[in-house]
């Protein structure tokens, strides 16, 4: 009887680990296709070949985008850990632009740590899924204390339904920091 109890253990464990690890592979392909956000920009090439590769990176960027948005909540948990230690993120949310470089959007001198914000902010707020927008709010307040106020409200609430945890993102973080900012 212990050993087929500990066979059935032993399957959940396996099972568990495999479905973590394919999760874990799926943001990261997310990631990588958000990466090709250039697409936004259009494409100026006269080659075939570069036009097909354009073409290939749009369909793979607006993949990532609709496979971002339609993530469970564990993209969260993802973007908190692969991200932490980053050196920078502004690129997945606003591409640079070389044909604008009279204007700097805020959004491209910002920190990793502001950039996962913003992610998950959009994650959680977003309403059109079809891009990034770069609130104000989170561009005046980012920084360590406030990465670090979030990571403490999603350990709160990171079992929460994805719905569920939408409302209490908005109603308890994303609206207090509104209100902090509209303070100063």
């Amino acid at each position: 009887m212990n050993r087929t109890i500990m066979k059935i253990l032993l399957l959940f464990v396996l099972l568990s680990c495999a479905d973590s690890a394919n999760s874990q592979d799926t943001y990261q392909k997310i990631m990588n296709g958000l990466g090709k956000n250039y697409v936004l920009h259009g494409s100026n090439s006269a080659t075939n070949e570069k036009l097909r590769k354009f073409e290939k990176d749009s369909i793979e960027y607006a993949t990532a985008i609709s496979s971002f948005y339609k993530s469970d909540p564990s993209i969260i948990s993802y973007l908190i850990s692969s991200f932490d230690e980053c050196e920078g993120l502004s690129g997945l949310i606003v591409p640079f632009s070389p044909v604008r470089s009279s204007f700097i959007n805020p959004c491209e001198l910002m920190d990793c740590k502001a950039g996962v914000l913003i992610l998950i902010d959009n994650y959680l707020l977003s309403e059109t899924r079809k891009g990034f927008d770069c609130p104000d709010y989170l561009i005046v307040r980012s920084g360590e204390n406030l990465f670090n106020s979030f990571k403490n409200f999603y350990e709160i609430n990171k079992g929460l339904e994805k719905v569920e945890l939408k409302e209490r993102y908005k109603a308890d973080f994303a609206d207090r920091i509104k209100i902090e900012v509209d303070k100063k």
